[in-house]
């Protein structure tokens, strides 16, 4: 297993030009919220990058609408970027969502041509780097790409952001399969787990500028529902299943592992 960790459009671009497994880190809340939707029994997900091709995808495959922009759910939709209000839902099974979102949905389409696609946060951690081992063991010198949907970079060296803290989560538990690290990503997971000695994952997200906006806007508990490692092991996946709709627009299609 190769794996590299690169952030924001330039990592969905390498992944792309690489036929990588392209991992989507979008920490707070599209990579918790979509595995907790497929753990309350939504069956396929298709992302959009843009709200419009997220209406007509809907029509055009029968689904229902999930999504929001600057974290608010968008008008006309069933439901916005929650997982604590998808975790309330008990008629979702075998239902079917389009999604959109102002990041990790974008990072997503953008990874288009990646070999696999998968969605992964600290939620889903654990489940996620098992997947990656099994990947691994079909083809040696697979190549992993950890793409945190925006980042500043190391964590050593920048301010904390909750996506470079969510792929150093997946690094973590990769870690702990036995997964020999490259040198760099294995400094950023030392750096992180002396952190966490001191430091809840939820009082690290705290610190970042995302983490303050959920607060601001009364998300306390998407916040902390988030902050949660390894809870679920529904994994969103993807395997270059790619729907083109009437517009010409390609989204993704998800299903779990």
């Amino acid at each position: 297993m190769q794996i590299t960790l690169l952030g924001n459009l330039e990592g969905s671009q390498f992944a792309t030009n690489k036929k990588a497994v392209a991992v989507i880190v979008d920490t707070l809340r599209a990579s918790t919220t979509l595995p907790t939707a497929m753990s309350k029994g939504i069956a396929e997900i298709f992302v959009a990058k843009e709200v419009d091709d997220t209406r007509l995808s809907a029509k055009e495959n029968n689904t229902l609408l999930m999504g929001e922009r600057g974290c608010l759910m968008l008008d006309g939709f069933n439901f916005g970027n929650s997982p604590t209000e998808l975790m309330k839902q008990t008629n979702l099974e075998n239902q079917k969502v389009s999604f959109t979102s102002s990041t990790g949905s974008r990072r997503t389409v953008d990874a288009i041509g990646s070999e696999i696609l998968i969605i992964g946060s600290p939620i889903n951690a654990k489940a996620v780097a098992k997947l990656l081992v099994k990947l691994s063991e079909e083809d040696k010198n697979k190549l992993i790409v950890l793409i945190p949907c925006f980042t500043e970079g190391s964590i050593i060296d920048h301010e904390l952001t909750e996506d470079q803290l969510g792929a150093l989560v997946i690094a973590i538990e990769l870690k702990n399969l036995g997964i020999e690290l490259p040198s760099g990503l294995k400094e950023e997971v030392l750096y992180l787990e002396e952190k966490l000695k001191k430091q809840s994952l939820k009082e690290l997200y705290l610190e970042t500028r995302h983490g303050q906006k959920l607060i601001d806007l009364n998300f306390v508990d998407d916040l902390e529902f988030c902050s949660q490692i390894s809870k679920i092991d529904f994994i969103p996946i993807s395997r270059n299943d790619i729907v083109t709709l009437s517009n010409g627009v390609k989204v993704v299609k998800f299903k779990q592992a």
